[in-house]
């Protein structure tokens, strides 16, 4: 008897002597196998079936056996060395649905999560991806980590979509924050403003402010649109400038060329007020700035009017060519001391009843506004051809 092991699957076999050089098949795995030669010539190499030969049981056949081969040494067939057949084991690759699915919402909330104001909509996104991806790491874990790295590739990308988001609320939001910081300053600024924070001269020297609310003929205070308006018969007066205008009339505006200094005067008839601004402080110098403004102003630092129809009327400046006479454009007030200025604005319509002007207070470094209604009976006239 002849006794060998198969190389497929380590079966010990028995065959008889006459099977000895010649193929045949492993009852067990099926493997053909040459049985060895022992002390006898080698037969032909004719393929046999030497099944019935082995003195084996019968076994059922497998189809895959993760059983390690063991070692065999190298049989001789026809003068040749038959090396032992190398077997490969493919484990089967498996994935993570819940670590795929995190990577696509990680890679589309990464995608939006860099654009200002759309990139919130990634935060959803990638919360549901860190979450899927944490899912899927847990169920990798109990398979062996089959599939692991389709539920770290989504944590990473949608962690990272995340961060961007958070970043990007927060950004958003301080934002936000100072915008309505800002808002309710300028609301603040506006409202203070919208002040009139001025007291009426009276004829005897007293004062009386027009923000009482108390609606006083005798003081000449009048009230609309939300507002104390002091009448131009008296000076007004905040903190330690007094203001008082001193003529109203309507004719040619007298100038004076800025190239010659030649007198010239307007071509049209228009408006003209004076205005005069006493210093009543003993030790403080006060900075002064025209209502006129030049040209372009950005800052409510001019003066406007109105009458009592509701028409508003433009202040005429001359650029530089020409320089409205006894203008001041600004200035130094020294304690005691007073300044005078003319504001020059369209013609009013006939029919007027009376104009209001108003002036802010910020051109002397006060608050709030200055405001004067002037009576049509305050407005004459000036033929400068006299």
């Amino acid at each position: 008897m002849i006794e060998f092991q198969c190389l497929g699957c380590g079966k010990q076999l028995k065959v008889k002597d006459e099977v000895a050089g010649k193929k045949g098949k492993c009852p067990k795995c099926g493997a053909v196998l040459l049985v060895p030669s022992s002390n006898i010539e080698m037969l032909n190499n004719e393929s046999v079936d030497v099944a019935e030969h082995f003195d084996s049981q019968p076994v059922s056949r497998v189809h895959q056996s993760n059983q390690a081969l063991s070692p065999q040494q190298p049989q001789l067939e026809h003068g040749h060395v038959q090396q032992a057949p190398s077997v490969n084991v493919h484990m089967p690759k498996r994935t993570s649905s819940l670590g795929v699915v995190s990577l696509i919402l990680g890679i589309v909330a990464l995608l939006f999560c860099w654009v200002p104001i759309l990139g919130l909509l990634s935060l959803p996104l990638s919360i549901l991806g860190v979450l899927l991806a944490g899912i899927g790491l847990l169920v990798a874990l109990t398979r062996r980590g089959a599939g692991i790295g389709w539920p770290i590739g989504g944590g990473v990308v949608s962690g990272l979509a995340l961060v961007v988001a958070l970043i990007q609320v927060v950004f958003i939001g301080g934002a936000i924050e100072a915008i309505d910081q800002t808002a309710e300053a300028i609301n603040q600024d506006i409202e203070v403003a919208n002040q009139t924070r001025q007291e009426i001269v009276l004829a005897d020297g007293s004062t009386e402010s027009s923000d009482s609310g108390q609606a006083d003929e005798a003081h000449q205070v009048a009230q609309s649109d939300g507002h104390q308006w002091a009448s131009a018969q008296n000076a007004v007066r905040q903190d330690d400038i007094q203001l008082r205008i001193t003529d109203v009339y309507l004719g040619k505006v007298p100038l004076v060329s800025g190239y010659d200094d030649q007198e010239t005067t307007s071509e049209n008839d228009l408006l003209s007020i004076g205005v005069e601004l006493v210093n009543l402080s003993e030790s403080k110098k006060i900075e002064y700035r025209s209502w006129q403004v030049r040209d372009i102003s950005f800052a409510r630092d001019y003066a406007t009017l109105r009458d009592n129809f509701g028409n508003n009327y433009k202040r005429i400046t001359f650029g530089y060519s020409a320089e409205i006479v006894n203008h001041t454009s600004s200035d130094s007030i020294y304690p005691g001391k007073s300044l005078s200025d003319v504001l020059v604005f369209e013609l009013p319509i006939d029919a007027v009843g009376y104009l209001d002007l108003e002036l802010p207070a910020k051109n002397f470094g006060g608050e709030g506004m200055l405001r004067l209604r002037i009576p049509a009976s305050m407005i004459g006239s000036r033929d400068m051809t006299e």
